[in-house]
């Protein structure tokens, strides 16, 4: 029989339908257990002082903000204990990203910024620069996707709102973005704080996704669960009866807390095991509730269910009473709650199965009961009456680890961005500097309590479990610092067959594939077709930083799916939030830079030579010095300190910060590629600025430009300081002269620092001459923590690679976040899995490099150079048997080899040999940066099957005008079609320089490429991109 009926102003819909029960009586009674004294009901951290932000849910919830949508009415036949069982959770994402936010019992889950925002699901526009999940580029966030611990299936849904979310539940949806291709389980539509909707029928399936979410709509706590005889059955050893003490009182711990959630005149009540004569009513305020808060036991105790006898008078036909219970451990959670109704007589037996809990001892139980105007009686015989079932612990062990760990995922994820509690140190016992960090962290420290808190209790009960050790050791030791101090010793394990591979190449070949490892993980598990990672572009690009550098040592498929990683977010950033040159997002120079003025300057390394990465950066060169202001004696200084593409026209003043400097890495990136002389004066005015204001060597970090001085209180730090080398290897590179002011001890510094000028590579030096304990020490500690950097989803902007003396050794640079200087001296393409690379000589004019290839097959692969002189060189190449670094015989000779900047020298590496290449200066040649460039892009190229016509574009992005040249049409090695091109000026300006052309008459492009001066009249900076080839999908660099 269906009944559909308003009751109280909640919308109740439900079918009469018999059910399993529960028998209690089956359950064994146990013996008294010995009482506690309560020592945590809450965390000290729930004060109240900094949750005054919103309105909470509890105090907003009233009767016609519960929708009560049920297939079956649970116990309507008043007998036994109705079951409801809540399933465990396997995984929740929004897009691709980990989030528990909208399923961890919360409905005030907060992300790591000082703002106190709310972060359930979806985000919103407003913090999506500080949400700690955030795909908001693509749809908006839309896409919650989760997934069931067993495939039993489920007929209840309980959501959770605090301002009515609406939206669509699918089953079986696989796809990231609309169209979406599951099926329909119920649309939230009412926008209730509260929806229960019960089916008739069990949906079985273990993959839901909510879409079509309304924006500013959130969800923020749902749960999903099995009722009646849908329910799975669970074994109790016994169980725990507890009944109402005549003393009770709101706990000092709970009084803030409960002053911020729930209204005044609320009833507290205690439970004790032993019975008291107790009778009548337990009044309250209208759409209120009733708490119970349960006696301790002195010891640990496993429980995995409730059931509660209550008696109710003054309520009205088919009420409903909410009933939950919170988290023992982290007790701001709801572990479950269910709407039961109220019978005829006025009595409700409920019984909530929830996942197993580990309860420690003097931990308190509690437990809520919400109505709308029944109020709770007490007949002293049977009512109110609590029974905690109790489990087996070993059983229970099991399950609590799977629930406890998902919750603890999301806690790190949001304690892992500002991390307080890894900055300070804190070791497990130091109980009042953790106290003190809480204190002072005024936005994230109930977030850090929870962290230790959770860890500490997950190490005291599965001690040798291997993923809480990761996090213990990753918390309490300074990230894994501690346990692997830089000069730190380590032994490689090693195979039979790697007895004789030296130190180096084993050391080496193990950080690289550890950092292969990682990035391979978030490209496949994290980044969706537009580029995002889903921490804001401005944390994506970050990631980022942290990997392109190894792309460059290895031309397997990862490495390969990393500079396509960078190309895709590139083109997002300047696409998407970027307008004429500039980020549309205002902040300050340090985040600025990140939204993509970062990724957008590394890209001529990794794909050189391509005109269009060039112009990006031209723009944002000419966006920048409209952001700057210049005295009258020549000195310049970046006027604003928070700015966006709006501010570019403006002229007002205020703070310039060493931070400024990091857009002078587009200017060091054009200086190096063709010594542009505007970029370079433009960044020599910027440093006369800066000097101005130096002081022994040192220079302030800010400087109040309308004043012309340093800010005061202003800290100094040193003119080498990370963030000025843009500015000085500008210079460096292209006029270095105007670096005349430093003296020579600051200059040499400042070239020690960069690794540039010294007379071995920087590596031999840095160290304590020790780079291969180095990178040992890097790769075990990149081993150790793998699980950090990839499941446990820390948040992506702090995925910090160990790769520094890595990338030192085999390229001559480190390539870091924030900064690539231009000073590397070789790359390496084709190789893959067992290569590695070692410098022994760097110089302009002559480079020796050690190669190994740990692997059973003969590896072909390519170095690249880029600090040779350009000129005519001898290459000899051979095997170093006894590991001397000298070629104990000569296998490969070349003696007019012409190199210069990105020359590609071909390599045969064969298997287990340390290999030498030597390559020595003969002749010295002219300057390639002051040579034309002209240029194509594969993304210009199209073609009109109708008008049977390709069109492109021409660019020079050289140092000098082209001259007039001819542009080839091949099909094959056969030349089609000639076109005679006019001279392209170079963009001396920083403002690009091309020509639109098309070919003709073209039926089809099959096998077909276009070549600029196909008998190579023209010497250009490199001639790679020369040429093209031309498909009917040229979007992307070839």
């Amino acid at each position: 029989m269906k009944m559909s009926k308003v009751l109280s102003g909640i919308a109740v819909i439900y079918f009469l339908h018999s059910a399993y029960a529960l028998n209690i009586n089956e359950i064994p009674l146990l013996p008294n257990i010995p009482e506690g004294k309560s020592t945590k009901i809450l965390t000290s951290d729930m004060n109240g002082k900094d949750l005054s932000w919103e309105t909470p849910f509890e105090k907003k919830l009233t009767s016609a903000e519960i929708l009560i949508d049920e297939s079956e009415n649970p116990n309507a036949d008043g007998k036994g204990y109705y079951p409801v069982q809540k399933i465990l959770l396997k995984d929740c994402r929004a897009v691709r990203g980990f989030i528990n936010y909208p399923v961890d019992g919360r409905l005030d889950s907060r992300d790591y910024a000082p703002r106190n925002y709310v972060t359930e699901w979806p985000a919103t526009p407003e913090i999506v620069s500080y949400g700690l999940l955030s795909y908001w580029m693509k749809n908006m966030f839309d896409g919650l996707h989760i997934v069931l611990d067993d495939k039993n299936g489920f007929n209840s849904i309980l959501l959770r709102s605090k301002d009515g979310f609406t939206g669509t539940l699918l089953r079986d949806n696989s796809s990231l973005f609309p169209p979406w291709d599951g099926k329909d389980v119920y649309r939230f539509k009412d926008e209730k704080l509260m929806i229960q909707k019960t089916f008739k029928n069990k949906i079985e399936t273990d993959h839901l996704s909510f879409v079509d979410k309304v924006k500013k709509k959130t969800l923020g706590d749902v749960s999903f669960l099995r009722t009646g005889d849908m329910a799975v059955e669970k074994k109790y050893s016994g169980r725990v009866k507890f009944h109402p003490s005549k003393q009770n009182a709101i706990p000092n711990e709970l009084k803030a807390f409960f002053s911020t959630y729930f209204k005044s005149d609320e009833k507290i009540i205690n439970f004790k095991t032993a019975k008291e004569n107790y009778s009548g009513t337990f009044p309250k305020e209208k759409s209120g509730f009733v708490h119970f808060i349960l006696t301790p036991f002195s010891k640990d105790i496993a429980i995995g269910g409730v059931t509660l006898d209550l008696k109710f008078s003054n309520f009205q036909k088919g009420e409903i009473a909410y009933i939950s219970i919170q988290d023992p451990f982290s007790p701001r959670r709801e572990l479950m709650g269910y709407n039961f109704p109220i019978d005829k007589n006025g009595e409700l037996k409920a019984y909530l199965d929830f996942p197993d809990q580990i309860v420690p001892a003097n931990t308190s139980i509690w437990v809520k009961i919400w109505t709308d105007k029944a109020e709770l009686v007490s007949d002293n015989q049977t009512t109110p009456c609590i029974n905690l079932l109790i489990v087996d612990k070993e059983q229970a062990l099991a399950e609590y680890f799977k629930y406890r760990m998902f919750l603890f995922k999301g806690i790190f994820g949001a304690a892992s961005e500002a991390r307080p509690h890894t900055r300070a140190k804190a070791k497990p016992e130091d109980i009042q500097l953790k106290e003190k960090i809480i204190r002072e962290d005024t936005h994230a420290g109930d977030t850090i309590r929870e962290l230790w808190d959770t860890v500490d209790e997950l190490k005291r009960l599965y001690p040798e479990d291997k993923t809480v050790k990761i996090y213990y050791e990753w918390i309490y030791t300074a990230e894994g610092m501690d346990m692997f101090p830089k000069d730190m010793k380590v032994n490689l394990d090693r195979k039979p067959e790697e007895k004789d591979v030296p130190e180096w190449a084993l050391a080496a070949e193990r950080n690289t594939d550890a950092i292969l490892r990682v990035a391979d993980w978030w490209i496949k598990n994290r980044q969706i077709p537009d580029g995002e990672f889903g921490g804001a572009i401005g944390d994506d690009t970050d990631l980022l930083q942290q990997f392109y550098g190894v792309s460059l040592m290895r031309g397997d498929e990862t490495g390969t799916r990393i500079k396509e990683a960078c190309k895709t977010l590139n083109d997002l950033t300047l696409k998407s939030i970027f307008k004429n040159g500039m980020h549309i997002l205002k902040n300050d120079p340090l985040h600025g830079y990140e939204e993509g003025i970062n990724t957008a300057s590394i890209m001529p390394l990794l794909y050189y030579g391509d005109p269009l990465d060039f112009e990006n950066l031209m723009e944002i060169c000419r966006a920048s010095m409209k952001l700057t202001v210049k005295k009258d004696d020549g000195r310049r200084y970046f006027r604003k300190y928070l700015f966006n593409h709006n501010d570019l026209d403006k002229t007002d003043m205020d703070t310039q910060s060493s931070t400024h400097f990091l857009y002078l890495h587009p200017f060091c990136v054009i200086s190096w590629y063709n010594k542009n002389e505007k970029a370079t004066e433009f960044v020599s005015e910027i440093i006369k600025g800066l000097i101005a204001h130096m002081k022994d060597g040192m220079v302030p970090k800010l400087i109040d430009v309308r004043e012309d001085k340093a800010k005061d209180g202003a800290i100094y730090e040193p003119v080498f300081s990370m963030f000025y080398h843009p500015a000085f290897l500008s210079l460096y590179f292209s006029a270095p002269e105007k670096l005349s002011f430093l003296d020579k001890e600051y200059r040499e510094k400042l070239e020690k620092r960069l690794g540039i000028a010294t007379p071995a590579p920087y590596w031999m030096e840095a160290y304590n001459g020790n780079a291969t304990g180095r990178i040992k020490r890097d790769a075990a500690r990149m081993e150790h923590f793998e699980y950090i950097h990839t499941e446990a989803e820390i948040f992506d902007d702090r995925v910090f690679m160990d790769k520094r003396a890595l990338y030192m050794m085999s390229m001559g640079t480190n390539l870091e976040r924030n900064f690539w200087a231009p000073v590397h001296h070789a790359t390496y393409e084709g190789f893959s899995k067992g290569f590695s690379a070692m410098l022994l000589e760097t110089k302009n004019d002559r480079l020796k490099i050690a190669l190994y290839n740990n692997s059973d097959k003969v590896q072909e692969g390519v170095i690249r150079t880029w600090r040779l002189d350009n000129g005519e060189y001898s290459l000899v190449s051979g095997p170093d048997n006894n590991n001397d670094n000298v070629i104990d015989k000569t296998e490969h000779e070349m003696k007019d080899l012409k190199l210069a900047r990105h020359s590609a020298v071909p390599v045969s590496l064969p298997p287990r040999k340390t290999w030498i290449v030597e390559m020595t200066q003969k002749k010295k040649a002219d300057d390639i940066r002051l040579r034309p460039d002209l240029a194509l892009s594969p993304r210009e190229v199209k073609w009109d099957k109708e008008k049977k016509e390709i069109s492109f574009a021409v660019h020079n992005i050289g140092a000098k005008a082209s001259g007039n040249f001819t542009i080839s049409l091949f099909r094959g090695d056969k030349k089609v079609q000639d076109l005679s091109v006019e001279n392209i000026d170079a963009p001396l300006d920083l403002f690009p320089r091309k020509k639109h052309l098309s070919f003709k008459d073209v039926e089809n492009i099959e096998n077909m490429r276009i070549v600029i001066d196909p008998d190579n009249k023209i010497e250009e900076i490199t001639e790679e991109n020369n040429r093209t080839a031309i498909s009917t999908n040229s979007d992307w660099r070839s």
